[in-house]
């Protein structure tokens, strides 16, 4: 199995998703974070886009601005009508503008707690009106109620197979409670990942610390953010020129922190197997089949049926990598620090953001 996949400019997609994670948290360019969203969205990663658009938004955004998930739905529909990339940049530009973020759910859903610190025996009143719990439930709702993350974490790792039982008890108690914290649809028709989903209304539930923003605060887009994504896929002649020309920033240093599947060679698949390491993205893939292009493994290198088919690819998709300037290649082959100073992603070295 191919682990490196390479993007339209041939850019490690691990990394660009990366980047792009890390743009939305650092907040220092908004130009950066739609730089990495038309590499990913040109390369046709559409359903792979919009997974991460909506991990990223349980992970650190639904529980200070949970009004933002009718927004996001919204936008997830009317791209599945159109496919345009202006659906994608209304979500990126209201995370990235975004007031207040949280790495709660984050926490809770990437690490795993393996023994509580508490273990409820005396029944409490308040609980009464619960029926049919079993044991497992009842020091579940017992550690929501007492706020106390690591025993929540834990008692619900026993329960979570049942994601629609786990819902109901969860509204049960914030009923019970006479909250009117928003809770989200564990069966959001746009992201499968139900336990995500809940562990979000979990922490909305707990939340004492963080401010929550009651409305939906949007900062208008500037038509130069459109024309400027729109622009990063206007072919180039001579096409030589496209890398130096469309590589518009250099992948963040800091994604090194985490795991982006980067093989030892690396700079030598990127000058000379690059053909290789594109097949498995989508542009590349359709590029290839209408050249009527296999590959061999063994070697790396791409097959054509016939020289005119070669030479056509090439006319049109002769990037050169390994004859562009330092500058141009460096863009991507910078080398990966393994520390970061992000507090938010703290605990989460050297593990994928996004599983393809």
């Amino acid at each position: 199995m191919v682990q490196l996949i390479l993007t339209r400019y041939l850019y490690s997609v691990d990394e660009v998703f990366h980047s792009l994670l890390l743009s939305l948290i650092k907040k220092k360019s908004f130009q950066k974070s739609l730089f990495w969203l038309s590499e990913l969205y040109y390369s046709k990663f559409y359903l792979l886009l919009w997974k991460f658009v909506w991990q990223t938004y349980y992970d650190f955004y639904a529980v200070t601005n949970p009004k933002f998930e009718k927004y996001i739905s919204k936008c997830n529909k009317n791209w599945e009508k159109k496919n345009n990339i202006e659906e994608f940049v209304n979500v990126i530009n209201i995370l990235y503008y975004a007031t207040s973020i949280t790495n709660t759910v984050f926490t809770l859903r990437t690490k795993k707690c393996l023994a509580p610190n508490k273990i409820y025996t005396k029944k409490r009143k308040w609980m009464k009106d619960f029926k049919n719990l079993s044991k497992k439930e009842y020091l579940f709702i017992r550690s929501l109620h007492d706020k106390k993350i690591k025993d929540i974490n834990f008692y619900f790792h026993q329960i979570q197979k049942d994601f629609k039982r786990c819902d109901t008890i969860i509204k049960k108690y914030r009923d019970l409670k006479q909250e009117k914290t928003k809770l989200f649809k564990y069966d959001n028709k746009y992201y499968g990942d139900k336990q995500h989903i809940i562990l979000s209304s979990i922490c909305c539930l707990i939340n004492t610390d963080d401010k929550v923003n009651k409305r939906l605060i949007k900062k208008k887009i500037n038509s130069e953010d459109i024309e400027f994504v729109r622009k990063s896929d206007i072919i180039v002649e001579p096409i030589r020129k496209t890398l130096p020309l469309k590589r518009e920033f250099s992948i963040d240093v800091e994604s090194g922190f985490l795991n982006n599947d980067r093989p030892k060679k690396y700079q030598e698949n990127f000058w000379y197997h690059w053909e290789y390491y594109t097949q498995n993205c989508p542009l590349w893939d359709e590029r290839f089949k209408k050249y009527k292009c296999g590959f061999d493994d063994a070697k790396k290198e791409p097959v054509f049926l016939n020289d005119d088919d070669l030479e056509d690819f090439y006319e049109k998709f002769g990037y050169e990598p390994d004859e562009q300037t330092k500058n141009c290649q460096m863009k991507s082959l910078l080398k990966l620090e393994s520390d970061t100073v992000i507090d938010i992603l703290k605990d989460f070295k050297n593990k994928k953001y996004l599983k393809r």
